[in-house]
């Protein structure tokens, strides 16, 4: 789930990149009207913090995390195993 919000941050994020540049500015204003209310240098620093919050979602979650396990002897015969982190 963290990686799916994740992923649409880092899509909102380059959207609001986006326009910043003025040749992509004009058709996104079409596209997303309410973000001619804001100035253009605003949008692309919220787009770069979406951008960045949504990178650290996608590597935060680690997505299972594997523990190696060592077996526990007593005398020849394994009796269990140890996990370590």
């Amino acid at each position: 789930m963290k990686k799916i919000l994740g992923y649409l941050l880092i899509l909102l994020g380059i959207v609001g990149i986006a326009t910043g540049i003025d040749k992509l500015n004009a058709p996104i204003i079409k596209a997303v009207p309410f973000l001619a209310k804001f100035p253009p240098f605003y949008v692309m620093l919220v787009g770069i913090a979406l951008f960045l919050v949504g990178i650290f979602f996608i590597l935060g979650s680690g997505g299972g995390r594997q523990f190696s396990e060592v077996p526990i002897y007593r005398g020849k015969r394994i009796v269990g195993y140890r996990r370590l982190r």
